[in-house]
């Protein structure tokens, strides 16, 4: 075949979002994308394409018994090569759908979760956006010749089914679709981690994992797992609106998010957005552990907590925000509780705890990153602080003691 009309129609499968079949002779040649190999149009709907090359006035649709139609189209005039661009769903599939999808294709047992996926990603379309595209197709293919009849004209048992099963859609989705309590939870959830309320949120724990989250995805799995990486997202800015500087934060939402892609049940999934959760509630806490009045120095801690990675000195932050620095120290000490020096080491090991938990950095990256006088200066002040010393620390943590 010709190398440069399977490139373009690659191109055209990848931005219409349908698979392409080609076939000459009666026998499939190539497919894209590399996951329609795995499921070719049935034999019944090759001949059907036979059919209507022999007729173009019958209109170049052909209907399946699972609610989706193919569109054919001979490839340079000639009745021997012809495209089969499709199944698009005319509406999401539904269980007798899927049921004559797996007998058409003699999809065994194993493989039946690969055919629901591989057909559920492709989009539904209407009859009126599919005859577009597919006269898009046939003008490349073919330019204004061969003559074909695109007026649309509907099966009427295909149409008697697509009725039938949206009917069984919407029944099965009023009959057993829960209602969605995302909203409720999510301004719970947002209020608790912003607040550092660890305590409010051991209490919702229990009524956490019967939540209804609603849905935006066809596969129950991935709907879960959808939604949880949304929440994820509102609880990271939530966190940083309670005073984690926004680096940790992200950190946390990329290692979270991850998790989530990888869990398998749905018990696994509420067990990691607890997880996450609870993570950030506890740093918000911590770093909640000071009483701040004004906000002047809530700006001010605000700056030090994102910038941990700079050599900060209360000389340089009173000329950033205009104190003098005997005033400023004053203040900031009457209100924290703790002098400018020692806040700024406790930022700076907080992030480093970070960098130790979830990089392989070395202890001398880590100091430099953080300026700290020298590696030695850092071991001190992160073993005085919590009592063990980095090592030790990345250690514990890989293996979920600390």
């Amino acid at each position: 075949m010709d190398q440069d009309i399977k490139r373009s129609l690659m191109e055209f499968s990848e931005a219409l979002q349908i698979p392409m079949y080609l076939y000459d002779s009666g026998e499939l040649v190539w497919s894209f994308p590399e996951t329609a190999a795995l499921f070719p149009p049935a034999s019944i709907y090759v001949k059907a394409a036979n059919l209507f090359l022999e007729d173009l006035s019958k209109g170049p649709f052909i209907y399946t018994r699972f609610s989706a139609v193919y569109g054919c189209l001979p490839l340079d005039g000639e009745k021997k090569r012809f495209l089969l661009a499709g199944p698009v769903p005319m509406l999401f599939y539904g269980e007798s759908d899927l049921q004559q999808l797996y007998a058409h294709y003699k999809v065994e047992n194993e493989k039946k979760d690969q055919c629901r996926f591989f057909f559920s990603s492709i989009p539904v379309q209407t009859f009126i956006t599919m005859d577009k595209k597919l006269k898009m197709i046939h003008f490349f293919l073919n330019g204004d010749s061969p003559k074909i009849d695109f007026t649309i004209k509907t099966d009427q048992a295909f149409m008697n089914r697509t009725v039938k099963s949206s009917i069984e859609q919407k029944y099965i989705q009023n009959t057993y679709t829960t209602p969605n309590d995302s909203l409720q939870y999510e301004s719970v959830l947002t209020k608790i981690v912003e607040t550092g309320n660890v305590e409010e949120l051991e209490k919702i724990q229990e009524s956490f994992f019967a939540f209804n989250m609603g849905t935006v995805a066809n596969n129950p799995l991935r709907n879960i797992q959808d939604l949880i990486i949304a929440l994820i997202a509102l609880v990271s800015r939530a966190a940083i609106r309670g005073g984690l500087d926004s680096q940790t934060a992200l950190n946390l939402s990329d290692l979270y998010i991850m998790n989530t892609e990888k869990a398998q049940t749905r018990e696994e999934l509420f067990q990691v957005v607890f997880n996450c959760l609870t993570a950030y509630t506890s740093q918000v806490a911590q770093q909640q552990d000071t009483l701040v009045q004004s906000g002047d120095v809530t700006d001010i801690i605000r700056y030090i907590r994102e910038h941990t990675d700079l050599p900060l000195t209360c000389a340089y932050l009173s000329r950033l925000f205009g104190y003098s620095s005997s005033y400023l120290s004053r203040k900031f000490k009457a209100e924290t509780g703790m002098g400018f020096s020692a806040f700024i080491t406790k930022a700076k090991l907080e992030d480093a705890k970070q960098m130790l938990a979830y990089t392989n950095k070395s202890l001398s990256e880590i100091s430099f990153y953080y300026c700290f006088s020298s590696q030695s200066h850092f071991q001190n002040a992160f073993k005085k602080q919590y009592g063990i010393t980095p090592q030790q620390y990345r250690i514990k943590k890989k293996q979920n003691i600390v």
